[in-house]
């Protein structure tokens, strides 16, 4: 659908940028709750990515779930894991600028929603479900430190300006944020589990 150009979802994708919190389905769901909106994303950003060869490789590979997607990353010569592209993917969704090497061309996907606000001195916990997304912006400007730590859990903190900048906030990163820049933080988990993000 994304390749040939027909667009039509605009209403699961609504439903995921919305709620993007949702055990999905990308370590194995059952197909009775299977987010239809955040697989149009995920395939959608991988398609982008790989392209034709890509997509072929996912579909021929006879395993399933982050294993199965690094297996057919490898088999096209791709060196990053699937997870960490997953992450990536969350960037994406939230900055949505494809002019700026982050986001969709396919479609425009909206604002995503949000779990709050922090800046220096501030800090949040919380829960995500397996495949989800926790995000948080980040009030500047300034140096912001930004740490998320908990079992299992993955993140990307980033600021949007006349680039993007990406940092990995799992055991602490920096980012400068300008005046005129949009600050975020992403938490997610494979199996899901329960985050702190700090910020100072």
């Amino acid at each position: 659908m994304t390749a040939n150009g027909f667009f039509t979802d605009d209403e699961w994708l609504d439903d995921f940028r919305l709620a993007p919190d949702q055990d999905w389905g990308p370590g194995g769901v059952d197909f009775g709750t299977f987010n239809y909106g955040a697989g149009l994303l995920w395939g959608t950003f991988l398609y982008e990515r790989g392209g034709i060869p890509l997509m072929t490789a996912i579909t021929a590979e006879p395993g399933n779930g982050w294993a199965g997607l690094d297996t057919a990353l490898q088999a096209t010569g791709d060196d990053i894991d699937a997870w960490s592209l997953f992450l990536d993917m969350g960037v994406a969704m939230v900055a949505d600028r494809p002019d700026l090497g982050h986001g969709f061309a396919a479609f425009d996907v909206g604002e995503v929603a949000r779990e709050g606000d922090l800046g220096a001195g501030e800090a949040a916990e919380g829960t995500v479900q397996p495949g989800g997304l926790d995000i948080y912006r980040l009030v500047g400007p300034g140096q912001l430190s930004v740490e998320v730590t908990g079992t299992g859990i993955g993140g990307r903190a980033f600021r949007v300006g006349a680039d993007i900048e990406v940092v990995d906030p799992v055991g602490g990163a920096s980012l400068m944020l300008a005046a005129d820049d949009e600050g975020y933080v992403l938490v997610s988990a494979q199996a899901g589990g329960a985050y702190m993000i700090s910020v100072k």
